[in-house]
């Protein structure tokens, strides 16, 4: 271990400084969430879950929907941070209103400077929406 220190100490200053910078760099971007965020259909709703490890410097969590692997990502919402090592629910309500189907969510984690960083994988959910359901739906909003 000390011959490897040895050695390392011995490599030129800018070579140091970037290999700090670079390791910090991995170190704050990839920090964010603690495990795979999961989505599961819950009646009129698909329900987003997703834990954090480390928060700084994030001003929001968007949350982003997909009707299916080759269809874009539309915002569906967000959430404000809680601090570190928080769990989070964003309750899809708007699948509702729209034809059953195979959902992908991902979460964008925004930072203070308006960098971004998504969840690392797509995750999806199947949502069975009934046209009852729907018109039901409809006919609430419409005298709210």
């Amino acid at each position: 271990m000390a011959m490897v220190l040895f050695k390392w100490m011995k490599k030129p200053i800018h070579i140091r400084v970037w290999f700090a910078v670079v390791g910090l760099g991995f170190l704050f971007m990839g920090a964010v969430f603690k495990d795979r965020p999961i989505a599961y259909s819950a009646g009129n709703e698909v329900v987003v879950r997703w834990a954090t490890l480390d928060e700084t410097n994030i001003v929001k969590f968007e949350v982003y929907r997909s009707g299916g692997a080759d269809k874009p990502f539309n915002y569906a919402g967000e959430l404000k941070p809680q601090g570190n090592n928080s769990t989070y629910e964003f309750r899809d309500q708007a699948v509702f209103k729209t034809e059953s189907g195979f959902y992908l969510y991902k979460i964008r984690s925004v930072f203070s400077d308006n960098s971004a960083i998504d969840s690392d994988v797509s995750f999806g959910v199947s949502h069975l929406s009934s046209t009852a359901v729907r018109t039901w739906g409809s006919i609430k909003a419409m005298f709210r």
